[in-house]
């Protein structure tokens, strides 16, 4: 079978396959690069803006966007926010087109 991505030539694993092996792993990296880019610039422009207010807040991008245990699952990450602050919620962004 040909492949609809690249037109080389491979041997499907399922009836419903339209790319090879390559081109489904290349779809997924996109994906998760397309997320962590937006992550990291919603998080960039939001602490900018706290500095420019000059609020003590700080926010950055949790590490591998929350897959590790040891933080919050959630895309940004808070620092010194007060125990009963409206900040401190679980932030998930989404970057898709409508």
């Amino acid at each position: 079978m040909i492949c609809k991505g690249c037109n080389k030539e491979y041997q499907p694993r399922h009836s419903r396959d339209i790319r090879c092996p390559d081109c489904y792993s290349k779809l997924g990296r996109n994906s998760k690069n397309k997320g962590r880019s937006n992550e990291h610039r919603f998080a960039t422009k939001l602490q900018e803006q706290l500095v420019k207010y000059e609020l003590p807040y700080r926010v950055r991008r949790v590490p591998m966007s929350g897959a590790m245990h040891s933080f919050e699952p959630s895309d940004l990450l808070w620092s010194n926010l007060p125990n009963d602050s409206i900040f401190k919620r679980h932030w998930e962004l989404k970057n898709s087109n409508s």
